[in-house]
C-alpha cells in the first residue's frame, strides 16, 4: 500500500473515529451524573453501591477518548454535558433567574474544565498513549484540587464524594483529603480504559487500582475499629428544620416566618444544651424588635445556647463597607449567626465570609454604574475571617451554607480551635438533587477534621454526623421537624488539617513537571 492510499484510508476513517470519541464522552458524562443523583426510592444498599459503581467506571471512557485525541473543544463539550445535566436543579431556583443560574454554572464549568483537555492532550503527545494513561489520574486529581478554591472555584462533583454512604472507603480523607480518594478512583478508570483501547493484555494499571482500592478498604476498616468518636464533652443538640418553601418565604412577612420557627422551638423539651436554627431563619435584622428579645427570652427559658441564622448589621468582625454606602442605597448587612447564651445575652456573632456570587452580592457593586443593579437583590457584606466562636459549651466552627463546601474553610475553623462543626444552611431552593449534593460534601468535612458536625437546613437535610462520616441522626428531605442528637467536643489535628490540600497540590506539581519535562525517547513504532 502506498503512502497516499494509507493517508486516504485514515482520512476516510477519521469521522467515524470522532463519533466514537464523542460517544465515549457521552458515556462518561452520563456515569458522572448518575453518581450524584439521589436514589431515595431504592433500598439502602443500592443507594450506596450504585453511585460507587458509576464513579468507578466514569473516568474510563473519558481517558479512553482523550487517548485517541482531542483537546479544549472536546473537554468543553464534556463539561457542558456533565454539569448541564448534573446541575439541572439550578433551573428550579427561580422561574426567571433559575435558567440563567444554570447557564452561568455551565459556562463556569466549561472555563474550569476545558484547560484539563489541553493538559491531557499535551501529556498524550509527549508520553504516548500507554504512559499517558499513567499520568491521567494524577492530572485529573491535580485539576480537581486546583478548581476547588473560592470564590469561583468549587469542589462540587469531586470523584470521592460519590463514596459518602460508604464510610469504610472514605477514612483516607483524614490524610489526603478527598483528592486521595479521587486518585484511587481515577487510577481504576485509567486501568479500565486500556481494554477500551484494545490493550487487553495491559492489566498492570488496573491491578494497581484494585490494589489501591483494597488499601482504602483496609485503612477504613482499621480506622473505624480504632477511632473513639465519643471521647470529649457531650453536648445535647436540637436542630430546628422549619421547611419553609422558597416561594413561601418570598410571600410571607418576616415576622410570620420567625413565629413559625419559634413554634417548633417551643416544642423542644428542656434539657438540650444547644439549639440551632438554619441560615436566615430570621429574614430580618435581628436587632429589631421583637426578634432579639424573643430569642434571648427563649434561650433563658430553655437554659441552652441558641444559635439563630439572621441578618445583622456589620460590626466588629465584619468587612467595613465604603463610607458612602448609604448614599448608594445599600446597607451594611451581613448574613450572620447570632449566639445567645443560657442567660439570654449575645455570646458571639459570626458573619458569613464565603458569600455566593450574585446570590448574596453583586461584583463591582462599589461602582456607581453597578450599584443601581445591585439594589435589585439582597446585598450582604462578608465577615473579615473564618474563625471559631466562643460559646458557653466550648469553641465551635460555625459555618454558613457554602462554607461547608470548601475543605479549607472548615480547616480554618479547626485550626482556630473549633471542637465541633456547626453548619447553618438554607437549601430550600436547591431541590432534592442539589440539596443532596450539598449535604454529601459536608460528610467529608467531618472525616478530614475528625470533628462532629451538627448541620441544620431550612428545607434540605438536617443531620448529626460523627467524625467518621457516619450520619447518626437526620431529617427526611422536605420535612418540618426537629432533629435531636449528641455532639462530642474534640481536639487534635489530622494530617489533612496540618498540611491542608497537600496531596492535590502534589498531583498538580507532578502534572506540571510531566508536561514540561524533556520529552522521553521511545523506541520507533511505540505510541
Amino acid at each position: 500500500m502506498t503512502a497516499a492510499e494509507s493517508s486516504a484510508i485514515m482520512a476516510a476513517a477519521e469521522p467515524f473515529e470522532r463519533r466514537g470519541q464523542r460517544r465515549l464522552l457521552l458515556v462518561a458524562a452520563g456515569l458522572l451524573v448518575a453518581a450524584f443523583v439521589p436514589l431515595s426510592g431504592l433500598p439502602a444498599p443500592l443507594q450506596a453501591l450504585l453511585p460507587a459503581l458509576c464513579i468507578l467506571l466514569a473516568t474510563a471512557p473519558l481517558f479512553a477518548s482523550f487517548a485517541r485525541g482531542g483537546s479544549y473543544g472536546r473537554m468543553a463539550l464534556f463539561a457542558a454535558l456533565w454539569w448541564g445535566c448534573g446541575c439541572i436543579w439550578l433551573c428550579g431556583l427561580d422561574p426567571v433567574l433559575g435558567p440563567f443560574a444554570w447557564l452561568a454554572a455551565i459556562i463556569l464549568a466549561v472555563l474550569q474544565t476545558a484547560p484539563l483537555g489541553w493538559v491531557l492532550a499535551r501529556l498524550r503527545t509527549r508520553w504516548g498513549v500507554s504512559d499517558f494513561l499513567w499520568w491521567a489520574p494524577i492530572a485529573y486529581t491535580g485539576w480537581e484540587w486546583a478548581r476547588s478554591f473560592p470564590p469561583t472555584g468549587t469542589p462540587w462533583f469531586s470523584l470521592g464524594y460519590a463514596f459518602w454512604k460508604l464510610p469504610v472507603l472514605c477514612q483516607l480523607a483524614e490524610v489526603t483529603g478527598v483528592p486521595g480518594i479521587s486518585f484511587v478512583i481515577a487510577t481504576i478508570g485509567a486501568g479500565l480504559a486500556r481494554p477500551l483501547l484494545g490493550r487487553r493484555d495491559d492489566r498492570l494499571q488496573l491491578a494497581l487500582g484494585v490494589g489501591l482500592f483494597g488499601g482504602l478498604l483496609f485503612y477504613g476498616t482499621a480506622r473505624l475499629a480504632t477511632i473513639d468518636v465519643t471521647s470529649g464533652r457531650t453536648v445535647r443538640v436540637a436542630l430546628v428544620q422549619p421547611d419553609i418553601a422558597f416561594q413561601e418565604k418570598k410571600a410571607t412577612p418576616a415576622i410570620e416566618q420567625f413565629e413559625s420557627v419559634m413554634a417548633l422551638t417551643r416544642g423542644i423539651a428542656p434539657g438540650e444544651d444547644l439549639v440551632i436554627w438554619p441560615e436566615t431563619a430570621v429574614p430580618a435584622l435581628v436587632e429589631r424588635p421583637p426578634y432579639r428579645g424573643e430569642l434571648a427570652a427563649q434561650a433563658r427559658r430553655m437554659g441552652c445556647t441558641l444559635v439563630a441564622g439572621a441578618f445583622h448589621e456589620v460590626v466588629g468582625d465584619g468587612t467595613w463597607p465604603p463610607a458612602d454606602l448609604a448614599a448608594r442605597g445599600l446597607r451594611p448587612i451581613s448574613n450572620a449567626a447570632i449566639l445567645f447564651g443560657p442567660d439570654g445575652g449575645v455570646a458571639d456573632v459570626y458573619s458569613k465570609v464565603r458569600l455566593v456570587v450574585f446570590g448574596e452580592y453583586t461584583p463591582g457593586r462599589q461602582y456607581p454604574w453597578i450599584s443601581p443593579i445591585a439594589r435589585q437583590s439582597p446585598q450582604f457584606f462578608a465577615g473579615r475571617r473564618l474563625r471559631a466562636v466562643d460559646t458557653p459549651l466550648g469553641r465551635l466552627g460555625l459555618g454558613i451554607c457554602y462554607e461547608s463546601v470548601f475543605p479549607g474553610d472548615c480547616r480554618a475553623f479547626v485550626r482556630d480551635g473549633a471542637q465541633a462543626l456547626v453548619i447553618l444552611t438554607n437549601d430550600d431552593q436547591l431541590l432534592q438533587m442539589g440539596a443532596r449534593q450539598h449535604f454529601e460534601q459536608a460528610v467529608f468535612r467531618c472525616i478530614e477534621n475528625r470533628r462532629w458536625m451538627a448541620r441544620v437546613a431550612n428545607g434540605g437535610i438536617s443531620a448529626v454526623i460523627d467524625p467518621a462520616g457516619r450520619v447518626v441522626a437526620a431529617s427526611n428531605w422536605d420535612e418540618r421537624t426537629v432533629v435531636r442528637g449528641e455532639l462530642h467536643l474534640r481536639g487534635g489535628r489530622t494530617l489533612e488539617v496540618r498540611l491542608g490540600g497537600w496531596f492535590g497540590a502534589l498531583c498538580a506539581i507532578m502534572t506540571l513537571v510531566a508536561m514540561f519535562a524533556p520529552r522521553p525517547r521511545r523506541p520507533r513504532g511505540e505510541d
